[in-house]
């Protein structure tokens, strides 16, 4: 029974589970039975109380499916609802899975050749309708009865991980949680190789796949993930003729071809593919064998793809490998680090993520974050999110697993890990929480949150586990953020660990902070600091690039191909990102086509040298937005402001825009690689219906695309713009979370955006937004982040002058003027302050904060001097001094007394003078 009606119109009760056909991780195939001969055949969720992605990616492979040819895929007949949980109708067709039919035994060579013709077709109708299956395997192989001996007999199932797009950005995550069948993945698909993923993975799932059917076991029959992830990546899969020697030689060679690590190495078109396995079949047929036959001869992608190698990297990629296998041994001193210099598009990114095969060889982990350039960061911002991400990545792991490092932390951190469930609420269930935390002084409680959050690092590597922490685009790098670096590598306990930033130098003059202090780590970390420049390519690199995205064989002599590549290195400069982008389009305007009575990419040089085309990067990237929808390049201005990275909820919020609409709207940008996705929920995102939209996750492909999109707006609009954006997202956050802080993002454009909150009108909102700055100022104090809490402090006094918080807040704001080093600000401050206290006491409370600072200075003579006055502004009477081996004898017990007595300056001095009097030190 396949009919909608006729499911519906049954009593649900009566349908009684008979068989399980295929079980996922997620989903089960069931066929069910009615008592009466009826039978009906249901793809449904394990668990009934499946979360919201589920349930949109069962809805979303129930629309792609029907896009599709039923002779090509099993096309569900309707989404509907069983045991009150969705379900897909699937045709009955006598159908079993390819895996199925493999526990009794391998198919013979025909039948393989017949059934990969079935595939090839089902994957060039898939392909062809812009999606990439991503996850073919023998679970996902129908047979019909007849497959093997008849054609069109094999459907390809299973839609429910497919990308909607023609090349996607796959994520970096734990082997672990790589959804796609680890037996048949392709490499790129691991994202460890810095290479997106295109319609060829398809062509390497499917060669694992007729390997399986031939010699019946996949390429690597391993049960760890890292250890299959690692294999997928680096070791040679086996020929089938080594397993089996009944496998005919030729067709053993087809799936190698399929096989190989590089999508530039396998076929390139489901031409090539077809024939290859056509010659394997008459060949049998006829009894003879194919003497000098070699797979793929004369093919040649039709769809253009630039080629996604590194090139001229070599040297620095050994160098990186090298660097990961030192920091896995573990080095006695601490954590590595790595510095990765150049210019932006340079490769730099691609690089580190390019060099992962190393770190997986290791067994290790991986995390990055990047720093904004538009400061709408919080404080400390990417390394928490680099903690998170590894938090993160343990709480995916059995609970016996979690156990080892939820001890680890509890040795490592002590009290300390409430400062980390402080900053970091998503870690708590790892951290045991039952120590007090004692109160310190503001210098003491700096030092011990940057050492909680290095000790944090700490506990989450060892031997056999190392980890390597990726910060991209360092030269946008806070203070805070540096200073914490610089504690987590100074830390002898934090070993094997990498610590990889990367960062334009072209953007950090000599004198520049961030240069001085990289020198200085040069300097002190010795073996530890390894120093890499990503330079332009070269012309040859250049060459190499063109030869392999247009197929030529690089090492023939091509005048053509030649001065092609001298023109595109003038234009580009050397830049790869540019470089690829440019190729894409000189494709679009048809200066780069494919030659299809030749059958191979050609280009009409002259016409590119006498055309005009975009002479920077940013400029490109204008013209290629502006051939976006409308809706499209809204949302992507508006997606620039509120960072390289965002989600569909804030999105959302900011436009005043359905999610599930917003999604759809965005997906011209995803298949045009203006946006790349940041989480896997991205697929599923219009079918979410707006549940879950803060997971589903976006960023820029490049730092010069959000620039791009950012120009779009003029600068005098920008401002208005942060305000409303700023006002939705606030309104969100407080009806959403009404007891938890504005998150800094939000602060970012409200503040932005300020001076437009002049009118009288305005005047509550302008308060409301000075008391976000104080206690987002409060937040970062907390954090030990004194400079971006003395610039919150700052702004809530511009915006409020007249608050009556203004005497509380001056004395905050000249405190963290004082430990953010501003003393001549801080004098400032407490000038204004004092002349509007009205007695002595608060006077007192004000001189204090500069007496605190005299003695984070070392001027105990001038703190003395400073307290004698509090006293006597005070109306205090005191003894008379008996000469000055007293006031000695003070200033000596003062920084014992202190470090033994947290609290305030003025706490501490009475406690060290009455320790002089007394002639003895506490």
């Amino acid at each position: 029974m396949t009919d909608r009606r006729a499911w519906e119109a049954t009593d649900p009760r009566a349908w009684l589970a008979e068989r399980t056909l295929h079980q996922g991780r997620r989903s089960e195939v069931v066929r069910f039975g009615d008592g009466q001969g009826g039978t009906a055949l249901l793809k449904r969720l394990r668990d009934p109380r499946a979360d919201p992605a589920a349930v949109a990616r069962l809805r979303r492979e129930f629309e792609l499916a029907q896009r599709l040819d039923p002779a090509f895929v099993l096309r569900p007949n309707a989404l509907v609802e069983h045991e009150r949980r969705p379900a897909l109708l699937l045709p009955d067709l006598g159908a079993q899975t390819l895996r199925e039919r493999l526990r009794r035994g391998t198919l013979d060579n025909e039948a393989v050749i017949r059934i990969a013709l079935d595939l090839v077709g089902a994957l060039q109708h898939l392909h062809g309708q812009g999606l990439i299956h991503r996850n073919l395997g023998p679970g996902q192989v129908m047979l019909l009865p007849g497959a093997g001996r008849e054609a069109r007999k094999a459907l390809i199932a299973d839609l429910g991980l497919a990308a909607e797009i023609e090349r996607e950005r796959p994520l970096v995550q734990r082997a672990e949680l790589i959804e796609a069948s680890l037996a048949t993945l392709a490499p790129e698909l691991t994202g460890r190789m810095s290479r997106d993923v295109d319609y060829r993975a398809d062509f390497y799932s499917l060669g694992a796949t007729l390997l399986e059917a031939l010699t019946g076991a996949p390429p690597f029959n391993i049960d760890d993930p890292a250890r299959a992830v690692h294999a997928h990546l680096a070791l040679a899969a086996p020929m089938a003729t080594t397993r089996n020697h009944q496998v005919f030689a030729p067709l053993a060679q087809v799936v190698a071809h399929c096989l190989h690590k590089e999508p530039e190495g396998r076929y390139q078109s489901h031409q090539a593919l077809r024939h290859d396995l056509q010659l394997c079949e008459a060949a049998l047929e006829q009894g003879r064998g194919l003497p000098g036959f070699e797979p793929g001869q004369g093919d040649a992608a039709v769809r253009f793809q630039p080629s996604g190698r590194l090139y001229g990297r070599e040297s620095a990629q050994a160098q990186l490998g090298q660097a990961f296998e030192d920091a896995a041994h573990g080095q006695a001193a601490g954590a590595g680090l790595v510095a990765v210099a150049g210019f932006s598009g340079i490769g730099k990114t691609a690089l580190v993520l390019a060099a992962q095969r190393s770190l997986l060889a290791q067994r290790g982990h991986f995390a990055a974050a990047k720093f904004n350039q538009y400061g709408q960061d919080r404080p400390y911002g990417p390394l928490l999110q680099l903690l998170l991400q590894r938090a993160a990545q343990v709480l995916a792991l059995t609970g016996p697993q979690q156990a080892i490092w939820r001890e680890r932390l509890r040795e490592r951190l002590g009290a300390n890990a409430a400062l980390l469930a402080q900053a970091l609420p998503e870690m708590t269930p790892l951290l045991a929480l039952d120590a007090p935390l004692m109160p310190v002084g503001p210098a003491e409680a700096e030092n011990r949150f940057l050492r909680a959050v290095s000790q944090g690092f700490a506990a989450l590597a060892r031997e056999g586990e190392p980890q390597t922490l990726f910060l991209d685009d360092w030269q946008w790098a806070d203070r805070a953020s540096r200073r914490l670096l610089r504690e987590c590598l100074h830390d002898a306990t934090l070993r094997h660990t990498l610590f990889v930033i990367a960062y334009r130098d072209n953007e950090i003059p000599p004198g520049h902070p961030i240069a001085q202090e990289l020198a200085e780590l040069r300097q002190q970390l010795g073996e530890r600091f390894m120093p890499l420049r990503v330079g332009p390519l070269g012309l040859d690199d250049t060459r190499q690039l063109l030869a392999d995205s247009l197929h030529r064989d690089p090492a023939e002599e091509d005048a053509g191909l030649d001065e092609l590549a001298r023109l595109c290195q003038t234009r580009t400069a050397g830049n790869p990102f540019f470089l690829r982008r440019l190729l894409e389009d000189l494709v679009r305007r048809g200066l780069i086509h494919y030659d299809t009575a030749a059958q191979r990419w050609d280009h009409a040089l002259e016409r590119i040298a006498a055309t005009r085309t975009a002479d920077n990067v940013v400029a490109l990237m204008l013209q290629q937005l502006e051939r976006l929808p409308d809706t499209t390049r809204q949302a992507l201005s508006v997606a620039a402001l509120l960072g390289a990275g965002f989600n569909l909820d804030s999105l959302a919020i900011a436009l005043d825009s359905p999610a599930d609409l917003l999604a759809t709207d965005l997906l011209p940008a995803l298949q045009a690689q203006l946006l790349v996705p940041a989480s896997a929920l991205y697929r599923y995102a219009p079918q979410l219906q707006g549940q879950a939209s803060e997971s589903v996750r976006y960023a820029f492909a490049h730092d010069r695309v959000q620039e791009a999109a950012l120009q779009r707006i003029a600068a005098d609009q920008r401002p208005a713009l942060q305000l409303r954006i700023g006002r939705l997202l606030r309104d969100g956050h407080r009806a959403a979370h009404p007891d938890l802080p504005l998150p800094y993002t939000v602060l970012h454009h409200l503040n932005a955006s300020r001076l437009l909150l002049r009118e009288s009108h305005q005047e509550a909102e302008r308060q409301a937004l000075a008391g976000f700055n104080a206690q987002a100022s409060r937040q970062a104090m907390d954090a030990a982040a004194f400079e971006p809490a003395a610039d919150y402090a700052e702004l809530a006094l511009e915006l409020a002058p007249c608050s009556p918080h203004r005497a509380a807040w001056l004395h905050h704001a000249a405190r963290m003027a004082y430990l953010a080093g501003r003393p001549s600000r801080m004098d400032a401050l407490l000038e204004s302050a004092i002349a509007d206290a009205e007695d002595n006491a608060q006077r007192a409370r004000l001189l204090e904060v500069r007496m605190e600072a005299f003695y984070a200075q070392g001027r105990l003579a001038d703190t003395v001097d400073l307290g004698l006055e509090l006293f006597l502004l005070l109306g205090a009477e005191l003894p008379r001094a008996g000469g000055p081996t007293r006031w000695r004898r003070s200033c000596s017990c003062w920084p014992t007394c202190s470090r033994r007595s947290p609290g305030s300056a003025w706490t501490r001095w009475r406690r060290a003078r009455r320790c002089a009097t007394n002639s003895g030190c506490c």
